[in-house]
């Protein structure tokens, strides 16, 4: 929990922040944008947004076409950390790192998805800022492709930035 006081008029306010609130309000809200307006390139049904890589959900199956059936996923871990920044106007800032990470049997997908995303956490600025998140710039990104029995998985791990700005 971050905590501090400020002086407004001559009353102490606390403006104590519970630092779950702030992770997990903002990765709810970033979750929802994803799942709500990013679609699977491949048109099927099945989930494509996930908190955590799915292990337990994925089949053992060594089949090509059931290990392909399972991809594209999409995975948006939890927050877990943020940093304060120092800021010069009636305000503390907290810089919050978040990462959004894509796994698909077809490179072509994983781009596809990876492009989509970008331009869903643009279009949708006002809803990730009503969570207090704000300036969201992607700071990295890693691609790397692993093999599953016989099939390629390609794997891109895109990071980002925002501020959370609370004002007291």
């Amino acid at each position: 929990m971050t905590e501090s006081k400020s002086l407004i008029g001559q009353a102490y306010v606390d403006t104590t922040i519970p630092a779950d609130n702030i992770r997990n309000g903002i990765w709810f809200a970033l979750f929802k944008v994803i799942k709500d307006n990013v679609s699977n390139p491949k048109g099927s049904s099945g989930k494509l947004v996930w908190s955590s890589y799915p292990s337990n959900e994925l089949s053992d199956s060594d089949s090509e076409d059931e290990i392909s059936s399972e991809y594209p996923i999409i995975v948006i871990p939890p927050i877990t950390e943020y940093y304060e920044k120092v800021s010069m106007k009636n305000c503390r800032d907290y810089i919050i790192p978040f990462s959004i990470e894509i796994y698909s049997d077809r490179s072509d997908y994983l781009m596809q998805l990876s492009d989509d995303i970008g331009y869903q956490l643009e279009q949708n600025e006002d809803t990730l800022y009503s969570a207090g998140l704000k300036n969201i710039t992607q700071v990295n990104s890693d691609y790397d492709s692993f093999m599953r029995s016989a099939v390629k998985i390609h794997y891109k791990r895109m990071s980002y930035e925002g501020i959370y700005e609370r004002v007291w």
